[in-house]
Formats: C-alpha cells, sequence, structure tokens
C-alpha cells in the first residue's frame, strides 16, 4: 500500500540534527543509532534504538526508527515463523509510541510518517488487519486534508474489502479536497474503468485535459482507452464504436498537435483510422482512411528512427 513519497533521509538528518543538539546521552546514543540505520544495517541498528529507548523511553524518533527497522528486517518468505512475525508486532507498538509522542510542530513529518508507515504495515501483506488501517487513514486525513495519498490508501482498503459505496464515497472527498490535482483524476479515472464504468472514466480523464491542457500525454491516454474499448468490448453496436472512434481520433490530433513526433500517438492513429475503416460501408472512404493509416504507419517508424537513430527510408 505505498501510496506516499518517503522523506525519510531527510527526517533521519532533521531528527539527528535536533537530539544531537541537546547533547543528552539519548541524544548522542540516537545519532549512533542513526548511523547504522543510514547504512541499512537494520538487526544493529534495532538494538541500538533499543538502548537509547532505556536511556529515554520518551524519545518519539527512537521510536519511530526502532519501528522502521524492525519493519525493515520483515521477510514476507518467512511468513507464519514467529521470530519473523514478531517484528510487526514490535513495529505497531513502536508507530502507534512514536505517534503518541511527537507532538510538537517540528515533529509533525515524523509523526505523519508514523501513521503512514502503520498503515503499511497493517496490510494485507503484512499484518492484514485492515479495520485498524482504516482507523490510522482517518486521522492521517483529519491532520492533512489536502494530502491526496490518504484518500488513495482509504480508496485501496474498501475496494479490497468489496466496500464499493465507501469507496466511491471516498473518491468523492479527494475529488473535492483536491479537485484540480491530476492525480486524484487519474485515481479516479483507474477506479471507474476497473468498475468496468467506461463512460465515468473517460470523462475523469478528460478532467486531466482541462486541468493540463497543453500535456500531450492527456490526450494520447484518453484516444488510447478509446481505441482498447472498441477493440475488446464486442457488445458495442457501430454507432457506439463509431462515436467512441471519432472521439479517440480527435483526441490523439489533439496529442499530435502538441507534439507533431509523438511516436505512441502516430502509432495509435494508425490503430484508430483501421478501425474506422472497419465501421466504413463506403468502400471508397474505406480505402482513403486505410491509406491514411499506412502513412501514419510509415511515419511512425521514421519518428522511431530519428529517436533511437535508426535507418531511415530512402
Amino acid at each position: 500500500m505505498t501510496v506516499w513519497v518517503s522523506a525519510l533521509p531527510l527526517a533521519l538528518a532533521i531528527a539527528s540534527t535536533a537530539l544531537a543538539a541537546q547533547g543528552s546521552e539519548g541524544g548522542r546514543l540516537f545519532v549512533a543509532a542513526n548511523a547504522l540505520y543510514a547504512q541499512q544495517r537494520w538487526a544493529e541498528a534495532a538494538a541500538a534504538y533499543e538502548s537509547v529507548l532505556a536511556v529515554d523511553p520518551s524519545l518519539g524518533e527512537a521510536h519511530f526508527f526502532l519501528a522502521s527497522a524492525q519493519d525493515s528486517q520483515y521477510a514476507s518468505t518467512r511468513r507464519g515463523q514467529p521470530d519473523n512475525d514478531r517484528l510487526l508486532d514490535a513495529a505497531r507498538d513502536h508507530y502507534v509510541k512514536a505517534a503518541a509522542l511527537l507532538v510538537r510542530p517540528d515533529q509533525a513529518l515524523l509523526r505523519k510518517r508514523s501513521l503512514q508507515y502503520l498503515v503499511m504495515l497493517y496490510a494485507s501483506d503484512k499484518l492484514n488487519q485492515p479495520d485498524e488501517a482504516e482507523t490510522v487513514v482517518r486521522q492521517l486525513i483529519a491532520i492533512e486534508p489536502g494530502d491526496t495519498g490518504s484518500y488513495f490508501a482509504l480508496l485501496k482498503i474498501y475496494e479490497g474489502a468489496g466496500r464499493i459505496a465507501d469507496a466511491e464515497t471516498v473518491l468523492g472527498q479527494a475529488q473535492a479536497a483536491a479537485p484540480d490535482r491530476t492525480e486524484v483524476w487519474t485515481q479516479s479515472a483507474q477506479f471507474y474503468n476497473r468498475r468496468g464504468e467506461f463512460d465515468r472514466s473517460m470523462a475523469a480523464f478528460e478532467r486531466l485535459t482541462r486541468i493540463e491542457p497543453q500535456n500531450p500525454q492527456h490526450f494520447y491516454q484518453l484516444a488510447v482507452y478509446y481505441e482498447e474499448k472498441v477493440r475488446k468490448d464486442f457488445s458495442l453496436g457501430p454507432q457506439q464504436a463509431s462515436e467512441y472512434l471519432a472521439r479517440g481520433v480527435a483526441a490523439i490530433d489533439k496529442a499530435l498537435e502538441l507534439r507533431p513526433e509523438y511516436f505512441e500517438a502516430l502509432t495509435y492513429k494508425n490503430l484508430l483510422l483501421r478501425q474506422q475503416a472497419r465501421f466504413e460501408t463506403d468502400p471508397a472512404r474505406q480505402q482513403v482512411l486505410i491509406d491514411a493509416a499506412e502513412q501514419l504507419q510509415s511515419q511512425a517508424i521514421d519518428v522511431r528512427n530519428r529517436q533511437t537513430g535508426g535507418p531511415r527510408r530512402p
């Protein structure tokens, strides 16, 4: 359930600097433990953080990095082995303690990370406790309502549990919280697509083109979905298929307007025109579409050869 960007190196440096400045014994031990953590010597780092907490059990930073070191030692291939599984239980306890202790404004980053890593610990590949994960994610949303990653984590929990109505609700909350963030509409489009709601998925992708109208990839993405829908969905009637293909061509034309030598877009326009030819009843018009597709295919090959240094056509 990796939905957040990690900033642990920065957090480690901030915590080390802050605690070293205190000049306490716990602070000095913490800096030494961090050196082991930075080298990914997880077992040694965990033992070192335990020494820190023996001196000062109130150091939330030490609880966090101890939990992370324990979490990092866990091996999914040894799941079911007591010594291995105990690492997750211990990591959970220390993430919880860290979140409770890291309350100062300068500790906000590590507190957030404690909760995020706790959510990932509750995922199906580790502790498999979705109800606990839901509680923690809701806490994250309350702390920072604008963090879209928290909504996506909750969406994944609900979808995995088959709670589709709840998933749609949280997706709507993400859309309301960050209506102009591209990741919100990408997630929305993918969710609707997984649900088989093609038109809603396309509406979400079209929203991306309005948010970033100069990004050719959004228009290309639209065209790809329209082409694949027609190619794979045999339940479509000719009229509906032709409408989707026309929308795909319009989208791909916009992508090529923004980036004329867009190899993938040239390739997909070739495919879209061939699809249109399948539904064309006028033989003359059908041949025009096929000829245009052939020309686009050759153009795409030339573009790719220029981009990769391959042979050019005479």
